[in-house]
């Protein structure tokens, strides 16, 4: 029924929700890394 279809779809919206949340802070993490990575090989260079 509608309820149910509704219901399944609000569910998997809040899945993309907290993936997107996931990738977003793990993007973070890499490109904080990343500049680390810079700073040190420009400190070298």
């Amino acid at each position: 029924d509608e309820f149910t279809k509704w219901s399944a779809l609000h569910l998997e919206h809040d899945g993309w929700k907290k993936d997107l949340a996931r990738l977003t802070t793990k993007w973070e993490t890499l490109s904080a890394e990343l500049e680390d990575v810079k700073q040190k090989l420009s400190a070298f260079a």
